[in-house]
């Protein structure tokens, strides 16, 4: 695991950034309301108002794991900080169900961690686990969130995954760096970053993991690419056992994974769940 420690913190102790006056009365509010749209409405709107006069990072608690949060530019981070009890609640209720000694899982886009610290805590220091982040500026993040956890069960992994081993262009959104990706719409005017770039099978092999029991893609566009490539490669006793795959610009992608025999296990607000029968 990386012992990187900053997401614009220097090595500053967690603790060491409290929350703001505005963010702790705004955040339980947020955080009591019940999941609804109207109520992440509601969250989305008061959102400004508990990031006044506070500063950018914040040192917190999320669904049972200590985090670093920055504010200023990820919306992985403000939902996962105002909303835990909205974040992604059935994907994480469907790996947690899952879980068993050993368990397997790649978090493909780990962004800063959510998701992998879930697993983590489901599952206990027998897991293994991949997080897989290819922006430097959110890998530093992830890897600060996982060493405060203590977490040696999950490896770290600073690359994007595609259908080929070079390194790729990634186009990097400021305002928002989840939604970041390295698909080119022809007419990206985003800033771009070159990062290193593995195929899945190669990233399993070099991890000692032969068939993950889960995969996560959310890697804006990408999945698609992914999975084709290792769908080719991969025997079928590769083929993970379940896969969640970011529903949002991948008909196609699920409709590959159903041809392949996947069974559509969920459909969620941003995500379809897959799952192999056999």
């Amino acid at each position: 695991m990386s012992q990187e420690s900053k997401p614009g913190s220097g090595h500053a102790p967690f603790g060491a950034f409290a929350p703001s006056l505005p963010l702790r009365l705004i955040g339980a509010a947020t955080r009591a309301l019940p999941e609804s749209e109207f109520c992440r409405r509601v969250a989305v709107t008061l959102r400004p108002l508990g990031m006044m006069g506070g500063g950018a990072i914040v040192d917190t608690e999320i669904l049972g794991s200590r985090m670093r949060i920055d504010l200023s530019d990820n919306v992985c981070e403000k939902r996962a900080l105002f909303t835990p009890q909205f974040f992604d609640t059935a994907e994480l209720r469907a790996l947690a169900d899952a879980a068993t000694e050993d368990f397997a899982f790649v978090d493909l886009g780990a962004n800063v961690g959510l998701y992998s610290l879930a697993v983590a805590r489901a599952v206990g220091p027998s897991a293994r686990i991949l997080a897989v982040e290819p922006q430097p500026d959110i890998f530093r993040r992830l890897s600060f969130n996982l060493h405060v956890n203590g977490l040696t069960e999950v490896q770290a992994v600073r690359c994007a995954v595609s259908d080929h081993g070079e390194e790729t262009v990634m186009f990097v959104d400021r305002d928002n760096k989840g939604a970041s990706s390295i698909v080119d719409s022809g007419v990206d005017r985003r800033p771009r970053v070159v990062v290193p770039c593995r195929t899945l099978d190669t990233l399993l092999d070099d991890a000692g993991i032969h068939r993950p029991d889960a995969i996560k893609l959310d890697i804006e566009g990408a999945e698609g690419r992914v999975l084709t490539q290792f769908f080719g490669a991969a025997d079928e006793d590769r083929w993970p056992r379940m896969l969640i795959v970011e529903t949002h610009r991948n008909k196609t992608c699920i409709k590959l994974c159903l041809a392949r025999g996947y069974r559509l296990a969920q459909k969620t607000r941003r995500n379809t769940i897959l799952r192999l029968p056999r």
